[in-house]
């Protein structure tokens, strides 16, 4: 999926972390290969990935993102892309969305990846989810949050857990 194959070798800022936060979510229901194709269009109906100014995003900026030729027209996203921006920044103070993320999966962590799920789910995924979830993220269930540790260079698909 958005492992390092697309020349990303790891988020180390806020803005990083959560531009792969709004492709991974992005990605739900479609081909990685399209929302890549995308990036740049959604860079740009986004704010440049900009939480300050995706948080400011109204109904108007939302139908606006949405009208942009080559966009991926999903209400539910580029709202969720929003609330998510808005989630961000209420996080600032209590370390960040690094600092969530790294809270639950430390640098360097090996994966304990859940059989049967064909690699796409770790302990450490769906714990994150919950995490994120908790604190109000949209579009964030286990599999995203597995893509999100590995492309973000976070952690390292190794182990297995027991069935």
């Amino acid at each position: 999926m958005g492992s390092r194959t697309d020349g990303h070798d790891g988020a180390d800022d806020e803005r990083e972390l959560f531009e792969a936060l709004v492709l991974l979510g992005f990605q739900a229901g479609l081909s990685w290969r399209l929302v890549l194709e995308r990036r740049d269009v959604l860079r740009d109906a986004l704010a440049g990935f900009d939480a300050v100014r995706l948080a400011a995003f109204g109904a108007a900026e939302v139908d606006v993102a949405l009208h942009r030729p080559g966009m991926i027209r999903n209400r539910r996203k580029v709202e969720a892309a929003v609330h998510n921006a808005r989630t961000v920044l209420s996080l600032r103070v209590a370390g960040g969305l690094s600092g969530l993320v790294d809270g639950v999966v430390p640098r360097g962590t090996v994966l304990t990846v859940l059989p049967g799920t064909g690699g796409r789910r770790s302990v450490e995924s769906v714990e994150l989810a919950r995490v994120l979830r908790g604190h109000g993220f949209r579009f964030v269930g286990p599999v995203v949050a597995h893509a999100l540790v590995e492309w973000t260079g976070r952690g390292e698909r190794l182990a297995t857990a027991a069935p």
